[in-house]
């Protein structure tokens, strides 16, 4: 059967109109793989609590299990689909519509694990709450949001009201334009309707055949004396009047009638208690209830009196029937549900608070009071109708001095006298709180307060994310309706839920609520992100065309990610290590994990447009240099390999078309690192393949052989070319942007360089005609002023060594041909 709810606007219309809730439900398959924010890349969702594997179409399969990760993370990507831009402010309303319906359809899946057995454990239980406390919460802010953008077109000054209505218009047409009229009062009505739906679902009384059946049975058979405790007549009056009982039966029904008839009232269901009573026989009952109906002309032929009323329908001794109302509320001897049935009828808070137990209950007693007090301060603008109340029948309500904050501390009074647990409970409170806020229009509070209360909870992992992600969607949406937000406040939650985000691995979300970030708090915290990330070629791709989608600057980002894991990887470097403490390591060795990380995200740059190469490539120089001046040449390796597949970098370095440009400083030192990688690679090649000479009595291998290291000499004299050629080996480095970093590295491996390429050529001078005159040849190089190397041998204190080399190849030379030819 519909229902009628006591305040619903509709009901002054037709005071006892069955209204057909309408559902929230909506399939959750329509917010799935919905693309954000023009999002190309389609997300990959699954349902919240579902089991894509059992799950096939047309059919919605409960999950078998209960994860908790899924009590948030997958909801979280329900609500990501429903964020866009909004044009106005009844679009943004709409969003909190969304929400609600989106927490409703989790409802409903919990729903199924509670009917399939599997809803057995307080964390699922609390999750279950959760959800709950968060639908009532955006159900309010939709319908409060809705009414306050929308009354103010049809709204009139009070004066205006009271004089274009009639002043001899009967009350129900009165109070018709008091909820069209009257903004505080509609907004009042508004909350008090929403306290009347949150209310929990409860089970009533079953429906007996007729009035008090089991006394009725006994007194027809004659059971019942004069001198017995049970009545002996079935007026409704007999058991106050006799001071007697009813038959057990009878008086246990009747208890659960009256609470069942309470229950009704407290969820806004007049016409359902009324029902309840003619269908149980207390037509009494239902008369007495039916007097809240205001006296009006018009009648509804769905409603179920106007099978007993005439077309001119409605109380028109309202006042007095209140009264009376009052009288009984406050009788002592009346059960305590009955009280409270008739108090809510009249608006008295004293005797309904009795029967409350959550803060929605003593909240909805209050706004039974309060509502019910804007009636009869509205009536009293116009001449009184009906019978003036009678002396000894006055009214005294302990609302009538309060406004709408004092009663919220009237609420948390009563809280902490009833339950004190519950008003300490994070849970419940911070819901609380925000529908405080948000009833009281205080939206600037709720922020800084959600923002404490995330400092601070400590529940469960599952009810600690739940608060964020609901805190975060809430910072959206009060900047969707431009409801003041203070700015750090409000970025601190959302960040709270990109941490929570990339925890639980969200990874195709994030950017959905990093833009709501300043932009440089975004670029920052997304390089930070992706920085963690061990990617393939293909997925770094993928997640910098997301970050297009969102029109986020690539080229910042990209050159941010390289610039943070430098930054942290020089604070775990061990401090510059003495330059005759360095050792060189071979090309081929492996690459320590720091390392392999810092070279791994040079990857990212790999994706910058060309007009940002050359910030590329100082980020490159960075790298080199640091591995370089550690001896790491290994890692140099790796840089290279990138390099080579960077084909817009290989382009900028050595295509003929940029030679000219190759004497810009970054490309200089870049080509310098290069070169000095190139030597000792080539060396290495001569070097294995020298200790690999076959016996001479191999004559075919040996052939090969000697092929093979003049192939690889050729390579590595080659490289030294290079070397001389590039910036680095230039002897005057003064105004040189990289001079301290040039001086480090030659120290390092100029002596090295020169000493391996003297090897190679004495080595080889059997194999190689020339090479023992080249080797010789090294001394003029050392001493050259246009490169200077032998300010690094007298640093490294190796020129003695150098010069013993140049006198053992002088006197093979000398040994030869008698003679030292330079």
């Amino acid at each position: 059967m519909s229902q009628t709810n006591l305040n619903l606007k509709s009901t002054i219309d037709t005071p006892l109109r069955f209204t057909q809730q309408q559902s929230l439900h909506t399939p959750v398959s329509r917010f799935f793989g919905t693309p954000v924010s023009g999002n190309s890349t389609a997300r990959i969702q699954q349902p919240f609590f579902r089991d894509s594997s059992v799950e096939s179409e047309g059919t919605r399969q409960p999950s078998l299990s209960y994860d908790r990760q899924c009590t948030f993370a997958e909801a979280l990507e329900i609500f990501a689909a429903t964020l866009g831009t909004t044009e106005n402010d009844h679009e943004a309303a709409i969003i909190a519509e969304k929400y609600t319906k989106l927490t409703e359809e989790v409802l409903s899946d919990l729903e199924i694990q509670r009917y399939n057995g599997i809803f057995d454990n307080n964390e699922t239980r609390g999750c279950y709450a959760l959800f709950e406390a968060e639908r009532n919460t955006w159900k309010l802010i939709f319908q409060l949001q809705s009414h306050r953008n929308f009354f103010e077109a049809s709204v009139k000054e009070k004066d205006d009201i009271i004089e274009t209505t009639d002043n001899f218009a009967k009350e129900g047409q009165l109070l018709e334009q008091q909820e069209i009229t009257d903004k505080q009062f509609g907004e009042l009505s508004l909350v008090l309707d929403w306290l009347q739906g949150v209310a929990p679902p409860f089970v009533a009384v079953e429906t007996t055949s007729y009035y008090w059946p089991y006394t009725l049975k006994d007194l027809e058979r004659g059971k019942i004396k004069t001198f017995d405790d049970i009545v002996d007549e079935l007026d409704p009056d007999a058991p106050h009047r006799q001071f007697k009982r009813l038959h057990q039966n009878d008086e246990s029904h009747e208890k659960e009638l009256i609470r069942s008839i309470f229950e009704y009232l407290r969820r806004g269901n007049l016409n359902m208690s009324i029902d309840l009573c003619l269908q149980n026989g207390h037509h009494w009952r239902a008369a007495s209830l039916a007097g809240w109906c205001p006296h009006k002309d018009t009648t509804d032929e769905n409603n179920i009196l106007d099978r007993y009323e005439n077309p001119h329908r409605g109380n028109i001794a309202r006042r007095l029937w209140r009264a009376t109302c009052y009288q009984l509320a406050k009788e002592p001897s009346l059960n305590i549900y009955e009280r409270g049935a008739y108090a809510v009828l009249c608006g008295d808070s004293t005797n309904i608070i009795p029967l409350c137990d959550k803060w929605e209950d003593f909240l909805w007693a209050y706004y039974v009071e309060l509502v019910e007090r804007e009636r009869q301060k509205y009536l009293s603008w116009f001449p009184s109708r009906g019978p003036d109340i009678e002396e000894g029948l006055e009214m005294k309500f302990e609302a009538d001095d309060l406004d709408v904050s004092q009663i919220f501390e009237r609420v948390e009074e009563h809280l902490q006298i009833k339950n004190r647990d519950h008003i300490d409970n994070p849970l419940h409170l911070i819901f609380h709180q925000v529908q405080k806020f948000c009833i009281l229009d205080q939206y600037s509070l709720i922020i800084p307060y959600l923002n404490s209360q995330i400092e601070k909870i400590s529940l469960s992992e599952v009810f600690d994310a739940h608060i964020i992600r609901f805190s975060a969607h809430l910072v959206l949406y009060l900047r969707e309706v431009l409801h003041p937000t203070p700015l750090e406040e409000a970025d601190y939650v959302l960040e709270k839920y990109v941490d929570l985000l990339i925890k639980f691995k969200k990874y195709d979300l994030i950017l959905t609520y990093l833009v709501n970030l300043p932009r440089e708090r975004t670029i920052h915290l997304y390089a930070n992100f992706l920085k963690t990330l061990d990617l393939s070629k293909e997925q770094r791709e993928r997640y910098v065309d997301i970050a297009k989608d969102f029109q986020l600057e690539v080229s910042e980002l990209l050159i941010r990610i390289v610039e943070i894991v430098f930054q942290e990887a020089k604070i775990e470097e061990p401090e510059a290590i003495p330059l005759s403490s360095v050792k060189l390591i071979n090309t081929s060795n492996p690459i320590e994990v720091l390392d392999q990380f810092q070279i791994s995200t040079l990857e990212w740059l790999t994706f910058l447009p060309k007009e940002n190469l050359l910030k590329a490539l100082k980020e490159f120089n960075d790298l080199s240099r640091r591995l370089l001046a550690s001896g790491k040449l290994n890692g140099m390796k790796k840089i290279l390999e990138i390099v080579k597949d960077f084909d817009a970098l290989s382009d900028l370095l050595y295509e003929e078309k940029f030679v000219a440009e190759a004497k810009e400083p970054i490309k200089d030192e870049f080509i310098s690192y290069e070169s000095m990688f190139n030597f000792f690679a080539a060396y290495e090649e001569w070097d294995e393949a020298w200790n690999q000479k076959p016996l001479r009595s191999e004559i075919s291998l040996l052939e090969n052989w000697t092929l093979d290291i003049e192939n690889k000499s050729s390579k590595v004299e080659k490289a030294f070319r290079h070397i001389l050629m590039a910036k680095i080996s230039q002897g005057d480095l003064e105004g040189d942007q990289q001079k301290d970093v040039y001086l480090r590295l030659r120290i390092i491996y100029m002596p090295e360089i020169i000493f391996r390429f003297h090897k190679m050529l004495y080595e080889s001078r059997d194999v190689i005609q020339g090479n023992l005159e080249k080797s010789l040849r090294l001394a003029d190089i050392v001493a050259d002023d246009q490169y200077q190397f032998y300010q690094e041998f007298k640093h490294t204190k190796k020129l003695g060594p150098f010069l013993l080399l140049i006198r053992e190849s002088s006197r093979l030379i000398l040994e030869k041909t008698g003679d030292v030819v330079i």
